[in-house]
This record gives structure tokens, sequence and C-alpha cells, in this order.
């Protein structure tokens, strides 16, 4: 027994050492192939690099500036336009448009001249009361108008992530980014938790903020204080996947702002019931 005891130990010691030979073997061809991805990496970095000097990288925001219709008929004493889109191309009664300058290109901030909204439809016009206009640059024929949420053609898609303050009063609005979906999805566009290859826009909000970790004593007072520093924890860190995941996919991100002017929506954002 003693023999065959020692016998089994030499064999498990062999069988060890050979593995230790064997992991030392896959440790060395693993930092072989992390060497040889980082070089890959570096090259293809200056390679883009050489490229972009040469041949700008397209602008991933250019979907934001295209236009989505025209002014057609403008009544200045009744502040009404009318617009060369209606019913056929899924117009909706309250949808909201910013009005831009026509031979312009849309300005980068996304801030209009002036703002309307669609209260009557037929099938190739509508008609739109004037919300916000400017006596300097009055609306005239020809002027283009868009909206970021609304296409004619397809649903876009958008992430929503992080705190607004939708009314521009300086204070968090407590559920902002659910107002904020349900405004998207009434105006034909579809909401996604996560950033992918079809997300179109990205609207970030403020970061949150994170609780004060409760102590022992707390937690006895509030049974719940520690769920909700854990969920304050695990916002924030969706906040920062979707920024940075919107990052490495070009994907256009928006702050409230600049989302509210392209969706001719500013005016409106700051009145009770807007969303």
């Amino acid at each position: 027994m003693q023999q065959a005891s020692e016998q089994r130990v030499k064999i498990l010691m062999t069988q060890l050492d050979e593995e230790k030979v064997t992991r030392k073997q896959q440790q060395q061809l693993l930092l072989k192939t992390q060497a040889r991805l980082k070089m890959s990496q570096d090259r293809m970095r200056r390679t883009q690099n050489e490229l972009e000097k040469l041949v700008p990288p397209p602008d991933s925001e250019a979907p934001a500036f295209r236009a989505d219709g025209k002014i057609m008929l403008v009544d200045d004493q009744a502040k009404i336009v009318h617009l060369n889109i209606g019913s056929s191309d899924h117009v909706y009664r309250g949808l909201t448009f910013s009005v831009y300058e026509k031979n312009m290109p849309i300005p980068r901030d996304g801030k209009g001249k002036a703002e309307i909204e669609v209260f009557n439809i037929e099938k190739n016009i509508s008609a739109a009361r004037i919300i916000r206009s400017q006596r300097t640059k009055p609306i005239v024929v020809d002027d283009i108008v868009a909206n970021l949420i609304w296409d004619s053609h397809r649903a876009n898609r958008f992430v929503i992530a992080g705190q607004f303050d939708i009314n521009n009063d300086g204070n968090i609005d407590y559920g902002a980014a659910d107002k904020i979906k349900a405004l998207i999805a009434r105006w034909g566009g579809q909401v996604s938790d996560t950033v992918s290859i079809d997300t179109d826009f990205v609207v970030l909000g403020k970061l949150p903020g994170i609780r004060r970790k409760p102590s022992f004593e707390e937690m006895g007072i509030y049974p719940t204080a520690m769920e909700e520093y854990e969920a304050s924890v695990q916002k924030l860190a969706d906040y920062n996947q979707v920024q940075r995941r919107a990052q490495d996919l070009s994907i256009p991100v928006f702050n409230t702002i600049r989302f509210l002017y392209f969706i001719g929506y500013k005016a409106q954002s700051s009145r009770a019931g807007a969303f």
C-alpha cells in the first residue's frame, strides 16, 4: 500500500509539473498574442489618423440636419403657416417643427428662427400655428421645417439616459426621462434602453447623482436605504455605458436644450402639460 501511495504521488507530481509547463507556455502565447494585438491596433489607429487627414470622416450628425418639409403659405395676421406635408406623410396633430432659413444649412445648435405646431391635416398639406417667431427674422415661403423625432419614412431610434430639467427652471424634473420617451413614442420614434448600431440618436441629461452609502444604523431605520443607494450606483453605470457606447459607435448625442430645439419644442417645454 505504501508503494502504491508513493507511486500515486509520483504520478500526480509529474502531472502537476506538466500542467505548470503547459500553463507557462499558454501564458507566453497569450502575451505574444496581446502584443501582436496591440501592434495591430496601433497600426490601425495610425492608418485611420492618416486617412482622416486626407479624407475627413463623414459627419455622424448629418441625419439630424435633414429637412422634413417646407413652408408653402404664411398668414402673418392669423399666425398660421401651411406645410407641404400631410396625412400621406404620417403627420400628426400636435407635432411641432423648428423653422429654419431657406437655402441655409440647419445650425449646429438646432435653434430655429421659429417654432410651429400642426393643428389641421389634409392628405398632402397641413396647417400649423406659430408658437414662437422673431420680428427680425419672419417666416417666409420656402423656409424649411424639421423635427429630430419625426420621419415620414421610418421610425428613428433613440436612447435616453440621465436626469433632465425639461422646463428649464434649474431643477431636475421627476420622471422627465419617461416623459421624453413618451413624447418620442407619440411622434413615431422608438426608444431602447441600450445603444446599438441601430440607434439613431442619444439624448443625455445631467449626470445622475449617487446617494450616500447608508450606515448600518441607517439601514435599520430605513430598510430601503441600501436598495436606493445601489439603484443610484447602477443608474450612473448605465449612463456612463450609454455615453461610452455612443462615442464608440459615432452616434449623435444631444443634451436637453439642443434636443428641444431640434424638435421645435423649446418654447412649449416650460408650460404645464407640455409632456
